[in-house]
């Protein structure tokens, strides 16, 4: 029995255009069925804002798993990562995520009292996912 090791770029959330407090949510991904994912970093990307960002100037990306394919994400109590975003700029990271679960939703969430560029957010999780 092989193991495959493949390079995997998953992007989760792309052209999105998120107002003051909302949120975006991804589909539903799924690693496959015996595969593990190593090595894992999401990338976040937001081109600006409608005007300079005001009050808790944050946004939010929540890595949210799901018990079983079709189930409710649980987003209440996941790992969360949040970025300070305070002028009307370009804005690019990346961070390390420990793990992921099989299945899995990807939620975006603007706290900064304006609405981003049109289409301006994008959320990539790059990954090397082993299989059998």
């Amino acid at each position: 029995m092989a193991l495959t090791f493949t390079h995997t770029l998953k992007s989760v959330l792309s052209g999105q255009t998120i107002g003051n407090g909302a949120s975006v949510t991804s589909s539903e991904q799924d690693l496959g069925d015996d595969a593990i994912a190593q090595q894992i970093w999401l990338h976040w990307s937001v081109s600006g804002y409608n005007t300079t960002p005001a009050g808790n100037k944050r946004m939010t990306i929540k890595l949210a798993a799901v018990a079983a394919t079709g189930a409710t994400a649980e987003t209440d109590c996941c790992p969360s990562y949040v970025f300070t975003t305070d002028a009307d700029q370009a804005y690019y990271g990346c961070v390390p995520v420990a793990s992921l679960p099989r299945f899995f939703v990807v939620k975006a969430m603007n706290d900064t009292t304006q609405t981003t560029d049109v289409g301006g957010f994008h959320a990539t999780i790059e990954m090397v996912v082993e299989t059998v």
